[in-house]
């Protein structure tokens, strides 16, 4: 439908209203779980079910892990599950190495606002994709801060750290105002001088629970 939509002004109308005022029944509608992936084609995407029901599920029902005392936010990566994705596995190499068992990994993306790693599996976490362009529209910005105000507020944290762009990190700035940065301005999550400064405030952060059981 929504590839269709675009070729007609009063179409596409008609499919904002439908978001707009009769939400509820695309949620009853909306599947728990598709076989084909979810594709993110426009900012009417932005209004289906299955994202907003993600969210209000964070808001709602998620509790992190008891023993995530240090939450780490990643970039998004194309491979999905992240735990798959080359330039993830490179980072998480770092939070392993220096954090493991009291680092909790919540991946930042557009439309999901926020996707922790014990759900990377889940749909549709693992079932999207959308096209990157490192511009946010404003429901892609509320998504995010509802998702990663749900995840602080459910979880016991003491540090917050972002490993991602500068664009990204500065949608959490509000929420976290003592969150570490440790990927360089111009610089990529992946280069060797960002992996190091990751390490570094991983073992930061960590140090305070390292006799933690």
């Amino acid at each position: 439908m929504e590839q269709r939509v675009h070729a007609a002004p009063e179409h596409l109308a008609v499919l904002r209203r439908l978001d707009q005022d009769h939400r509820a029944w695309f949620e009853q509608q909306a599947p728990i779980l598709r076989e084909r992936g979810m594709p993110i084609l426009s900012r009417e995407s932005l209004g289906r079910p299955e994202i907003h029901r993600w969210v209000e599920r964070l808001e709602t029902r998620y509790t992190p892990p008891r023993t995530g005392r240090v939450l780490v936010v990643l970039p998004c990566s194309a491979t999905k599950p992240y735990e798959n994705s080359p330039t993830h596995s490179r980072m998480r190499a770092q939070i392993n190495k220096h954090g493991k068992g009291v680092t909790h990994v919540v991946t930042l993306t557009s439309p999901l606002g926020g996707v922790p790693e014990e759900l990377e599996h889940a749909y549709p976490a693992a079932h999207y994709d959308i096209p990157v362009t490192g511009s946010w529209y404003p429901e892609e910005v509320d998504l995010v801060e509802r998702a990663f105000q749900a995840i602080h507020k459910a979880g016991q944290y003491d540090a917050v750290i972002h490993h991602g762009p500068r664009e990204e990190g500065d949608l959490l700035e509000a929420l976290f105002p003592d969150m570490v940065r440790t990927v360089p301005d111009g610089g990529h999550p992946t280069d060797g001088r960002a992996l190091s400064q990751l390490a570094d405030a991983v073992v930061e952060a960590a140090r305070p629970h390292e006799s933690v059981p």
